[in-house]
């Protein structure tokens, strides 16, 4: 996409220019909401790698 077009469709919706640079990781969800949620995943995982990693992509 052209500079001009870009800039044309933020002006027209009144968008915010995308920032360059490094991503802002503290409002991504990874889906853990705590310490014992880690040591649940950790623990499944021990148990049965195979298992969990189909469940994972399932």
């Amino acid at each position: 996409m052209s500079t001009e077009t870009r800039e044309r469709i933020i002006e027209q919706y009144g968008l915010d220019s995308p920032v360059a640079g490094s991503p802002d990781w503290s409002g991504m969800d990874v889906g853990i909401s705590g310490p014992v949620d880690v040591l649940v995943i950790i623990c499944r995982f021990i148990v049965s790698p195979l298992v969990f990693a189909i469940q994972e992509i399932l």
